[in-house]
Protein backbone atom coordinates (compact mmCIF):
# COMPACT_ATOMS: atom_id res chain seq x y z
CA UNK A 1 0.00 0.00 0.00
CA UNK A 2 2.74 2.39 0.99
CA UNK A 3 4.59 1.89 -2.28
CA UNK A 4 1.49 2.65 -4.77
CA UNK A 5 1.71 6.00 -2.68
CA UNK A 6 4.47 7.39 -3.78
CA UNK A 7 4.04 6.32 -7.34
CA UNK A 8 0.69 8.13 -7.59
CA UNK A 9 2.19 11.15 -6.48
CA UNK A 10 4.88 11.08 -8.85
CA UNK A 11 2.41 10.25 -11.69
CA UNK A 12 0.51 13.23 -10.31
CA UNK A 13 3.86 15.69 -9.88
CA UNK A 14 4.47 14.41 -13.87
CA UNK A 15 0.93 15.50 -15.14
CA UNK A 16 0.71 19.25 -13.18
CA UNK A 17 4.72 19.72 -15.18
CA UNK A 18 3.06 18.38 -18.46
CA UNK A 19 0.18 20.85 -17.73
CA UNK A 20 2.02 23.97 -17.24
CA UNK A 21 4.77 23.72 -19.97
CA UNK A 22 1.69 23.19 -22.38
CA UNK A 23 0.30 26.40 -20.83
CA UNK A 24 3.54 28.28 -20.90
CA UNK A 25 4.53 26.98 -24.83
CA UNK A 26 0.88 28.17 -25.59
CA UNK A 27 1.64 31.78 -23.95
CA UNK A 28 4.82 31.75 -26.03
CA UNK A 29 3.38 30.92 -29.56
CA UNK A 30 0.71 33.69 -28.60
CA UNK A 31 3.13 36.23 -27.88
CA UNK A 32 5.12 35.51 -31.67
CA UNK A 33 2.22 35.46 -33.16
CA UNK A 34 0.97 39.11 -31.55
CA UNK A 35 4.38 40.25 -32.47
CA UNK A 36 4.20 39.20 -36.40
CA UNK A 37 2.61 41.86 -38.87
CA UNK A 38 -0.19 40.55 -40.17
CA UNK A 39 0.24 39.63 -44.27
CA UNK A 40 -1.60 42.60 -46.60
CA UNK A 41 -4.51 42.01 -48.63
CA UNK A 42 -3.77 42.21 -52.26
CA UNK A 43 -5.23 45.28 -54.51
CA UNK A 44 -7.16 45.41 -57.53
CA UNK A 45 -5.71 47.30 -60.27
CA UNK A 46 -6.19 47.71 -63.86
CA UNK A 47 -3.00 46.86 -66.37
CA UNK A 48 -2.50 47.48 -69.81
CA UNK A 49 0.25 46.03 -71.53
CA UNK A 50 3.68 48.14 -72.88
CA UNK A 51 3.56 47.46 -76.76
CA UNK A 52 5.98 49.00 -79.90
CA UNK A 53 3.67 50.54 -82.50
CA UNK A 54 3.25 53.96 -84.84
CA UNK A 55 3.91 57.28 -82.66
CA UNK A 56 1.72 59.90 -84.00
CA UNK A 57 3.91 63.56 -83.64
CA UNK A 58 1.11 66.17 -83.47
CA UNK A 59 0.63 69.77 -82.51
CA UNK A 60 -2.29 71.12 -81.31
CA UNK A 61 -4.26 74.80 -82.15
CA UNK A 62 -6.95 77.25 -81.76
CA UNK A 63 -7.82 79.44 -84.40
CA UNK A 64 -10.84 80.73 -86.13
CA UNK A 65 -12.43 79.89 -89.65
CA UNK A 66 -11.70 82.14 -92.03
CA UNK A 67 -13.40 82.46 -95.95
CA UNK A 68 -10.37 81.01 -98.64
CA UNK A 69 -10.85 84.41 -100.68
CA UNK A 70 -13.17 87.42 -99.99
CA UNK A 71 -13.29 90.70 -101.52
CA UNK A 72 -15.79 93.88 -100.72
CA UNK A 73 -17.16 94.93 -104.01
CA UNK A 74 -17.83 98.33 -105.16
CA UNK A 75 -19.30 99.86 -107.98
CA UNK A 76 -16.66 101.75 -110.22
CA UNK A 77 -18.87 104.44 -110.82
CA UNK A 78 -20.80 106.83 -109.02
CA UNK A 79 -24.53 106.68 -109.80
CA UNK A 80 -28.10 105.54 -108.26
CA UNK A 81 -28.56 102.34 -108.19
CA UNK A 82 -31.61 100.54 -110.38
CA UNK A 83 -31.24 97.28 -109.65
CA UNK A 84 -30.28 94.58 -106.94
CA UNK A 85 -29.97 91.16 -108.04
CA UNK A 86 -28.76 89.43 -105.37
CA UNK A 87 -29.46 88.41 -101.44
CA UNK A 88 -27.36 87.65 -98.79
CA UNK A 89 -26.75 83.71 -98.63
CA UNK A 90 -26.89 83.45 -102.11
CA UNK A 91 -24.38 81.68 -104.21
CA UNK A 92 -22.73 82.62 -107.44
CA UNK A 93 -20.37 82.00 -109.79
CA UNK A 94 -17.87 84.61 -112.22
CA UNK A 95 -19.30 87.11 -114.18
CA UNK A 96 -22.78 86.80 -112.30
CA UNK A 97 -24.57 90.05 -112.05
CA UNK A 98 -24.60 91.97 -108.79
CA UNK A 99 -26.31 95.12 -109.45
CA UNK A 100 -27.39 97.80 -112.48
CA UNK A 101 -27.06 101.32 -111.86
CA UNK A 102 -29.35 103.65 -113.87
CA UNK A 103 -27.22 103.88 -117.56
CA UNK A 104 -29.33 106.04 -120.16
CA UNK A 105 -26.66 108.99 -119.78
CA UNK A 106 -23.89 106.39 -120.53
CA UNK A 107 -25.58 104.71 -123.24
CA UNK A 108 -26.28 108.09 -124.80
CA UNK A 109 -22.97 109.04 -124.26
CA UNK A 110 -21.98 105.50 -125.93
CA UNK A 111 -24.17 105.90 -129.34
CA UNK A 112 -22.47 109.63 -129.82
CA UNK A 113 -19.43 108.00 -129.62
CA UNK A 114 -20.51 105.18 -131.93
CA UNK A 115 -21.50 107.73 -134.20
CA UNK A 116 -18.10 109.60 -134.19
CA UNK A 117 -16.25 106.72 -135.13
CA UNK A 118 -18.73 106.00 -138.18
CA UNK A 119 -18.13 109.63 -139.05
CA UNK A 120 -14.20 109.39 -138.84
CA UNK A 121 -14.41 105.81 -140.77
CA UNK A 122 -16.03 107.23 -143.17
CA UNK A 123 -13.65 110.44 -143.87
CA UNK A 124 -10.80 107.69 -144.11
CA UNK A 125 -12.52 105.88 -146.72
CA UNK A 126 -13.35 108.84 -148.75
CA UNK A 127 -9.56 110.02 -148.17
CA UNK A 128 -7.67 106.35 -148.86
CA UNK A 129 -10.49 105.82 -151.82
CA UNK A 130 -9.64 109.27 -153.95
CA UNK A 131 -12.19 111.49 -155.79
CA UNK A 132 -14.89 109.34 -157.56
CA UNK A 133 -15.20 109.93 -161.27
CA UNK A 134 -18.12 112.60 -160.95
CA UNK A 135 -16.37 114.93 -158.50
CA UNK A 136 -13.33 115.11 -161.24
CA UNK A 137 -15.69 116.14 -163.70
CA UNK A 138 -17.51 118.62 -161.10
CA UNK A 139 -13.76 119.97 -160.52
CA UNK A 140 -13.02 120.26 -164.27
CA UNK A 141 -16.24 121.82 -165.45
CA UNK A 142 -15.56 124.29 -162.20
CA UNK A 143 -12.31 125.29 -163.52
CA UNK A 144 -13.47 125.78 -167.45
CA UNK A 145 -16.42 127.86 -166.15
CA UNK A 146 -14.07 130.22 -164.28
CA UNK A 147 -11.86 130.31 -166.82
CA UNK A 148 -14.76 131.12 -168.94
CA UNK A 149 -15.94 133.93 -166.30
CA UNK A 150 -12.36 135.63 -166.52
CA UNK A 151 -12.45 135.72 -170.32
CA UNK A 152 -15.95 137.69 -170.21
CA UNK A 153 -14.43 139.87 -167.60
CA UNK A 154 -11.19 140.80 -169.51
CA UNK A 155 -13.79 141.52 -173.07
CA UNK A 156 -15.84 143.66 -171.19
CA UNK A 157 -12.74 145.49 -169.07
CA UNK A 158 -11.25 145.85 -172.95
CA UNK A 159 -14.08 147.13 -174.58
CA UNK A 160 -14.83 150.02 -172.04
CA UNK A 161 -11.09 150.90 -172.00
CA UNK A 162 -11.23 150.83 -176.06
CA UNK A 163 -14.59 152.62 -176.23
CA UNK A 164 -17.46 152.13 -178.60
CA UNK A 165 -16.52 150.93 -182.42
CA UNK A 166 -17.81 153.15 -185.32
CA UNK A 167 -19.62 149.55 -186.08
CA UNK A 168 -21.26 149.95 -182.71
CA UNK A 169 -22.09 154.20 -183.10
CA UNK A 170 -23.40 153.31 -186.84
CA UNK A 171 -25.68 150.14 -185.44
CA UNK A 172 -26.78 152.74 -182.47
CA UNK A 173 -27.53 155.29 -184.62
CA UNK A 174 -29.63 152.61 -186.96
CA UNK A 175 -31.39 151.58 -183.72
CA UNK A 176 -32.38 155.42 -183.17
CA UNK A 177 -33.74 156.11 -186.47
CA UNK A 178 -35.76 152.86 -186.00
CA UNK A 179 -37.29 153.87 -182.66
CA UNK A 180 -37.82 157.30 -184.11
CA UNK A 181 -39.92 155.60 -187.25
CA UNK A 182 -41.86 153.59 -185.35
CA UNK A 183 -42.58 156.48 -183.09
CA UNK A 184 -43.93 158.60 -186.16
CA UNK A 185 -45.94 155.99 -186.84
CA UNK A 186 -47.26 155.56 -183.75
CA UNK A 187 -48.06 158.95 -183.21
CA UNK A 188 -50.01 159.16 -186.52
CA UNK A 189 -51.75 156.02 -186.24
CA UNK A 190 -53.12 157.72 -182.52
CA UNK A 191 -54.54 160.60 -184.48
CA UNK A 192 -55.78 158.73 -186.75
CA UNK A 193 -58.09 156.70 -184.56
CA UNK A 194 -58.83 159.42 -182.40
CA UNK A 195 -60.87 160.88 -185.23
CA UNK A 196 -62.19 157.96 -185.87
CA UNK A 197 -63.21 157.49 -182.59
CA UNK A 198 -64.57 160.88 -182.40
CA UNK A 199 -66.67 159.81 -185.42
CA UNK A 200 -67.82 156.80 -183.99
CA UNK A 201 -65.93 154.57 -186.22
CA UNK A 202 -63.98 152.83 -183.52
CA UNK A 203 -64.28 151.94 -180.23
CA UNK A 204 -62.55 153.08 -177.19
CA UNK A 205 -60.25 150.01 -177.08
CA UNK A 206 -58.69 150.46 -180.13
CA UNK A 207 -57.84 153.82 -178.77
CA UNK A 208 -57.05 152.58 -175.66
CA UNK A 209 -54.31 150.18 -177.21
CA UNK A 210 -52.75 152.72 -180.03
CA UNK A 211 -52.46 155.33 -177.19
CA UNK A 212 -50.64 152.51 -175.30
CA UNK A 213 -48.00 151.26 -178.64
CA UNK A 214 -47.03 155.23 -178.90
CA UNK A 215 -45.97 155.12 -175.11
CA UNK A 216 -43.91 152.17 -176.27
CA UNK A 217 -42.74 153.90 -179.08
CA UNK A 218 -41.74 157.21 -177.36
CA UNK A 219 -40.19 154.77 -174.25
CA UNK A 220 -38.10 152.65 -177.15
CA UNK A 221 -37.02 155.88 -179.01
CA UNK A 222 -35.61 157.82 -175.85
CA UNK A 223 -34.11 154.41 -174.33
CA UNK A 224 -32.53 154.22 -178.08
CA UNK A 225 -31.30 157.96 -177.69
CA UNK A 226 -29.82 157.39 -174.43
CA UNK A 227 -27.80 154.65 -175.37
CA UNK A 228 -26.64 156.93 -178.06
CA UNK A 229 -25.21 159.42 -175.97
CA UNK A 230 -23.47 156.27 -173.92
CA UNK A 231 -21.71 155.40 -176.61
CA UNK A 232 -20.93 158.90 -178.01
CA UNK A 233 -19.93 159.66 -174.27
CA UNK A 234 -17.62 156.48 -174.00
CA UNK A 235 -17.47 154.42 -170.14
CA UNK A 236 -17.21 156.36 -167.34
CA UNK A 237 -13.98 155.95 -164.77
CA UNK A 238 -15.88 154.08 -162.22
CA UNK A 239 -17.39 151.57 -164.97
CA UNK A 240 -13.53 151.01 -165.95
CA UNK A 241 -12.36 150.38 -162.41
CA UNK A 242 -15.67 148.21 -161.40
CA UNK A 243 -14.80 146.16 -164.51
CA UNK A 244 -10.99 145.74 -163.28
CA UNK A 245 -12.38 144.75 -159.96
CA UNK A 246 -14.40 142.02 -161.33
CA UNK A 247 -12.09 140.91 -163.61
CA UNK A 248 -9.74 140.10 -160.45
CA UNK A 249 -12.44 138.59 -158.00
CA UNK A 250 -12.96 136.31 -161.67
CA UNK A 251 -9.30 134.88 -161.86
CA UNK A 252 -9.18 134.86 -158.39
CA UNK A 253 -11.97 132.40 -158.71
CA UNK A 254 -10.50 130.73 -161.49
CA UNK A 255 -7.22 130.13 -159.44
CA UNK A 256 -9.26 128.26 -156.71
CA UNK A 257 -11.04 125.98 -158.94
CA UNK A 258 -8.15 125.08 -160.67
CA UNK A 259 -6.37 124.16 -157.48
CA UNK A 260 -9.71 122.61 -156.77
CA UNK A 261 -9.07 120.43 -159.98
CA UNK A 262 -5.64 119.55 -159.38
CA UNK A 263 -5.96 118.79 -155.53
CA UNK A 264 -8.76 116.00 -157.05
CA UNK A 265 -6.42 114.96 -159.47
CA UNK A 266 -3.93 114.34 -156.84
CA UNK A 267 -5.87 112.91 -154.28
CA UNK A 268 -5.48 113.72 -150.31
CA UNK A 269 -1.45 113.92 -149.13
CA UNK A 270 -0.21 111.25 -146.85
CA UNK A 271 -0.28 113.66 -144.00
CA UNK A 272 -3.89 113.83 -144.66
CA UNK A 273 -4.49 110.19 -144.88
CA UNK A 274 -2.16 109.94 -141.47
CA UNK A 275 -4.71 112.85 -139.57
CA UNK A 276 -8.01 111.08 -140.76
CA UNK A 277 -6.35 107.55 -139.38
CA UNK A 278 -5.44 109.40 -136.08
CA UNK A 279 -9.09 110.95 -135.59
CA UNK A 280 -10.30 107.56 -136.62
CA UNK A 281 -8.09 105.88 -133.95
CA UNK A 282 -9.06 108.64 -131.08
CA UNK A 283 -12.93 108.41 -131.73
CA UNK A 284 -12.78 104.56 -131.67
CA UNK A 285 -10.73 105.12 -127.70
CA UNK A 286 -13.62 107.52 -126.86
CA UNK A 287 -16.17 104.94 -128.11
CA UNK A 288 -14.23 101.87 -126.17
CA UNK A 289 -14.17 104.12 -122.99
CA UNK A 290 -17.94 104.82 -123.22
CA UNK A 291 -18.54 101.05 -123.53
CA UNK A 292 -16.54 100.28 -120.82
CA UNK A 293 -18.30 102.74 -118.81
CA UNK A 294 -21.83 101.19 -119.65
CA UNK A 295 -20.19 98.06 -118.71
CA UNK A 296 -19.18 99.08 -114.87
CA UNK A 297 -22.66 100.22 -114.93
CA UNK A 298 -23.40 96.17 -114.50
CA UNK A 299 -21.60 95.14 -110.95
CA UNK A 300 -20.40 91.58 -111.59
CA UNK A 301 -18.59 89.02 -108.79
CA UNK A 302 -15.03 88.63 -109.98
CA UNK A 303 -14.84 85.05 -108.83
CA UNK A 304 -17.03 82.17 -107.76
CA UNK A 305 -18.62 82.32 -103.78
CA UNK A 306 -21.37 83.55 -101.69
CA UNK A 307 -22.63 86.71 -100.77
CA UNK A 308 -22.01 87.47 -97.25
CA UNK A 309 -23.19 90.73 -97.08
CA UNK A 310 -25.66 93.14 -99.34
CA UNK A 311 -25.17 97.24 -97.87
CA UNK A 312 -27.35 98.78 -100.89
CA UNK A 313 -30.94 98.55 -102.20
CA UNK A 314 -32.28 100.08 -105.38
CA UNK A 315 -32.91 103.58 -105.73
CA UNK A 316 -29.47 104.76 -103.61
CA UNK A 317 -26.62 106.05 -104.03
CA UNK A 318 -23.51 104.39 -104.97
CA UNK A 319 -19.62 105.64 -105.25
CA UNK A 320 -16.28 103.67 -105.54
CA UNK A 321 -15.48 104.48 -101.98
CA UNK A 322 -18.47 102.50 -100.49
CA UNK A 323 -18.24 98.74 -100.71
CA UNK A 324 -22.07 97.37 -101.93
CA UNK A 325 -21.57 93.66 -101.29
CA UNK A 326 -18.58 91.34 -99.36
CA UNK A 327 -18.44 88.14 -101.39
CA UNK A 328 -16.54 85.53 -100.25
CA UNK A 329 -15.39 81.67 -101.62
CA UNK A 330 -16.11 78.98 -98.39
CA UNK A 331 -16.39 75.91 -100.98
CA UNK A 332 -13.06 75.61 -99.59
CA UNK A 333 -12.05 77.98 -96.15
CA UNK A 334 -9.18 78.47 -94.41
CA UNK A 335 -9.25 77.62 -90.64
CA UNK A 336 -6.28 79.48 -89.09
CA UNK A 337 -4.19 78.04 -86.25
CA UNK A 338 -2.15 79.96 -84.11
CA UNK A 339 1.24 77.93 -82.80
CA UNK A 340 3.90 78.54 -80.50
CA UNK A 341 6.91 79.79 -81.86
CA UNK A 342 9.11 76.59 -80.31
CA UNK A 343 6.85 74.68 -82.40
CA UNK A 344 7.43 76.40 -85.41
CA UNK A 345 10.32 73.86 -86.67
CA UNK A 346 8.15 71.21 -86.86
CA UNK A 347 5.57 72.84 -89.32
CA UNK A 348 5.51 72.23 -93.29
CA UNK A 349 3.36 72.63 -96.04
CA UNK A 350 1.44 69.96 -96.89
CA UNK A 351 0.83 68.27 -93.03
CA UNK A 352 -2.59 66.64 -92.28
CA UNK A 353 -4.49 68.32 -89.71
CA UNK A 354 -7.78 67.42 -88.02
CA UNK A 355 -9.84 69.72 -87.21
CA UNK A 356 -13.32 70.43 -84.77
CA UNK A 357 -15.50 73.06 -85.07
CA UNK A 358 -17.30 74.28 -81.47
CA UNK A 359 -20.41 75.15 -83.47
CA UNK A 360 -20.21 71.54 -84.99
CA UNK A 361 -19.30 69.16 -81.85
CA UNK A 362 -19.71 65.99 -84.26
CA UNK A 363 -17.64 66.73 -87.03
CA UNK A 364 -14.32 65.39 -87.70
CA UNK A 365 -12.94 67.39 -90.94
CA UNK A 366 -9.89 66.86 -92.16
CA UNK A 367 -7.39 69.43 -93.77
CA UNK A 368 -3.66 70.36 -95.19
CA UNK A 369 -1.45 72.43 -94.21
CA UNK A 370 -1.30 75.26 -97.34
CA UNK A 371 0.60 78.38 -95.95
CA UNK A 372 2.64 78.82 -93.12
CA UNK A 373 2.93 83.25 -91.85
CA UNK A 374 6.82 83.80 -92.43
CA UNK A 375 7.23 86.30 -89.61
CA UNK A 376 6.10 85.58 -85.94
CA UNK A 377 3.44 87.84 -84.27
CA UNK A 378 5.59 90.61 -82.32
CA UNK A 379 3.20 90.60 -79.49
CA UNK A 380 2.37 86.61 -78.77
CA UNK A 381 5.39 85.69 -80.48
CA UNK A 382 3.02 83.19 -82.65
CA UNK A 383 2.85 81.80 -86.43
CA UNK A 384 -0.13 81.65 -88.18
CA UNK A 385 -0.44 78.63 -89.83
CA UNK A 386 -3.37 78.25 -92.83
CA UNK A 387 -5.03 74.79 -93.21
CA UNK A 388 -7.15 74.26 -96.10
CA UNK A 389 -10.44 72.54 -95.35
CA UNK A 390 -13.39 70.99 -97.89
CA UNK A 391 -16.45 72.75 -97.15
CA UNK A 392 -19.09 71.42 -99.83
CA UNK A 393 -22.03 71.50 -97.46
CA UNK A 394 -21.35 75.67 -96.83
CA UNK A 395 -21.05 74.40 -92.66
CA UNK A 396 -18.39 76.33 -92.24
CA UNK A 397 -18.96 80.04 -91.58
CA UNK A 398 -16.08 82.78 -91.22
CA UNK A 399 -15.32 82.82 -87.36
CA UNK A 400 -16.08 79.93 -85.94
CA UNK A 401 -14.09 78.93 -83.42
CA UNK A 402 -11.87 76.19 -84.54
CA UNK A 403 -9.46 73.39 -83.02
CA UNK A 404 -6.74 72.10 -84.49
CA UNK A 405 -4.87 69.09 -84.24
CA UNK A 406 -1.45 69.08 -86.85
CA UNK A 407 -0.08 65.87 -87.74
CA UNK A 408 4.00 66.82 -88.13
CA UNK A 409 5.36 62.85 -88.24
CA UNK A 410 5.01 59.60 -87.65
CA UNK A 411 7.74 56.85 -85.85
CA UNK A 412 7.30 53.05 -85.99
CA UNK A 413 8.26 50.82 -83.52
CA UNK A 414 8.12 53.23 -80.62
CA UNK A 415 7.74 51.27 -76.94
CA UNK A 416 4.17 53.40 -75.67
CA UNK A 417 2.16 53.05 -72.69
CA UNK A 418 -1.01 54.69 -71.19
CA UNK A 419 0.45 58.05 -70.31
CA UNK A 420 -1.57 57.82 -67.01
CA UNK A 421 0.19 55.06 -66.09
CA UNK A 422 3.35 57.42 -65.29
CA UNK A 423 3.46 58.82 -61.59
CA UNK A 424 5.82 61.67 -60.53
CA UNK A 425 7.69 60.60 -57.10
CA UNK A 426 10.65 63.12 -55.71
CA UNK A 427 10.99 64.42 -59.41
CA UNK A 428 11.04 60.74 -60.94
CA UNK A 429 9.00 59.11 -63.33
CA UNK A 430 7.80 55.97 -61.83
CA UNK A 431 5.57 53.02 -63.33
CA UNK A 432 4.31 49.84 -61.52
CA UNK A 433 4.43 46.79 -63.41
CA UNK A 434 2.71 43.32 -62.65
CA UNK A 435 4.92 40.63 -61.88
CA UNK A 436 4.03 37.47 -60.05
CA UNK A 437 0.96 38.94 -58.77
CA UNK A 438 3.52 42.00 -56.83
CA UNK A 439 3.63 45.76 -58.52
CA UNK A 440 6.91 45.98 -59.18
CA UNK A 441 8.40 50.00 -58.80
CA UNK A 442 10.36 50.91 -61.80
CA UNK A 443 11.97 53.75 -63.04
CA UNK A 444 11.20 55.42 -66.86
CA UNK A 445 12.54 57.54 -69.17
CA UNK A 446 9.79 59.08 -71.08
CA UNK A 447 10.03 60.54 -74.41
CA UNK A 448 6.71 62.02 -76.62
CA UNK A 449 3.34 62.30 -75.27
CA UNK A 450 0.40 62.59 -77.84
CA UNK A 451 -2.94 61.92 -76.96
CA UNK A 452 -2.97 59.32 -74.22
CA UNK A 453 -0.02 57.73 -74.96
CA UNK A 454 3.41 58.02 -73.53
CA UNK A 455 7.09 56.85 -75.00
CA UNK A 456 8.74 54.94 -72.94
CA UNK A 457 12.88 55.45 -74.01
CA UNK A 458 13.85 53.38 -71.07
CA UNK A 459 12.70 51.17 -68.08
CA UNK A 460 10.61 48.78 -70.07
CA UNK A 461 9.78 46.21 -72.13
CA UNK A 462 7.33 45.89 -74.47
CA UNK A 463 4.70 42.85 -73.39
CA UNK A 464 5.39 44.62 -69.62
CA UNK A 465 2.09 44.86 -67.20
CA UNK A 466 2.15 48.17 -66.84
CA UNK A 467 -0.82 49.19 -64.14
CA UNK A 468 -2.94 52.24 -65.32
CA UNK A 469 -5.32 52.49 -62.49
CA UNK A 470 -5.47 52.02 -58.63
CA UNK A 471 -1.23 52.61 -58.82
CA UNK A 472 -1.77 55.90 -55.90
CA UNK A 473 -0.45 54.22 -52.83
CA UNK A 474 0.71 50.82 -54.07
CA UNK A 475 3.94 49.78 -52.60
CA UNK A 476 6.66 48.41 -54.04
CA UNK A 477 6.31 44.62 -54.20
CA UNK A 478 2.67 44.68 -53.16
CA UNK A 479 0.48 42.15 -54.12
CA UNK A 480 -2.19 43.10 -56.78
CA UNK A 481 -5.19 41.41 -58.60
CA UNK A 482 -4.55 42.78 -61.98
CA UNK A 483 -7.52 43.05 -64.36
CA UNK A 484 -7.05 44.51 -68.20
CA UNK A 485 -8.33 48.00 -69.25
CA UNK A 486 -10.71 48.64 -71.51
CA UNK A 487 -10.19 48.75 -75.13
Amino acid sequence: MRARVPIVALAILALAGGIMTIRANSRSAESKRQAAPAPQAAASVVVAVAKRGDLVSTISATGSVSSLREAKIASKLAGRVAQVFVREGQRVVTGTALMRLDARDLEAQEAQARASVEGARARLAQMTAGARPEERRQAAQAAAQAEAGVQAARARLQALERGARPQEREQVANSVAQAKAALDLAQADVQRIRSLYQMGAVSKQQLDSAETQLRVAQATYDSARQQQALVNEGPRAEEVQAARAQLEQVQAAADIARQTMRLVEMGPRSEEIAAARAQLDQAQALLTAARLRVQDATVTAPFPGTILQRMVEPGESVSPAAPSFVLAEVQDVFVELVVPERQRADLRPGQSVVVVVDALPQSRLSGKVEEIRPSASVASRTFLVKVRVANPERLLRPGMFARGSITTGVRTGVLQIPDRAVLLTAGKRIVFVVKDGQAVRREVSIGEQQGGVAEVVQGLEAGDQVIVEGQEGLTDNQSVTPRPAQP
